[in-house]
């Protein structure tokens, strides 16, 4: 693995929170639509490109 790639995954969201975020727009009643959903972690970090690799 290139030096820096493991950055990419620090903090990532696990399974589990993904589908409960998923079940929660699923469960909505008929008249709400969930059209867009963005899931990132709280500590959500943007790296310079040229960090990574």
């Amino acid at each position: 693995m290139k030096p820096g790639i493991d950055k990419i995954y620090e903090g990532a969201i696990d399974a589990e929170s993904i589908a409960r975020a998923i079940a929660f727009a699923i469960k909505q009643p008929e008249n709400v639509a969930i059209n867009e959903m963005i899931i990132r972690p709280t500590s959500h970090r943007t790296f310079p490109q040229e960090n990574l690799f």
